[in-house]
């Protein structure tokens, strides 16, 4: 389901500012998988969701893979549907990394 978002706050059905990703407290850590722009500016200097919720002690999250620059939902669509099939099925037997599901999705 599309989103919109900025390094500091993530819409979809709720909103979500970065407060409520620092203050997170969870037991099972979750796993977000965003598509938004801008969710997680690698070269930026401000503050954002997907670090607070990564470096939250109290259960943020377990991992959180997110956007660093502006997307187009027609094309996210198409990628995040392979990515989830790849990272939730299995490989033969054997489990598949979420880098390796990304990398699979990509081509």
């Amino acid at each position: 389901m599309p989103g919109t978002a900025a390094p500091i706050k993530y819409r979809m059905k709720a909103y979500y500012a970065l407060p409520i990703f620092k203050e997170f407290t969870n037991k099972n850590l979750p796993l977000w998988i965003t598509a938004s722009c801008d969710i997680m500016p690698f070269d930026g200097v401000e503050e954002n969701i997907g670090e607070a919720a990564m470096l939250n002690k109290a259960g943020g999250a377990v991992a959180f893979f997110g956007t660093t620059r502006t997307v187009w939902a027609n094309y996210n669509e198409v990628i995040n549907r392979a990515f989830l099939r790849l990272v939730l099925g299995k490989d033969g037997e054997k489990s598949m990394t979420m880098g390796e599901a990304q990398r699979r999705a990509r081509t």
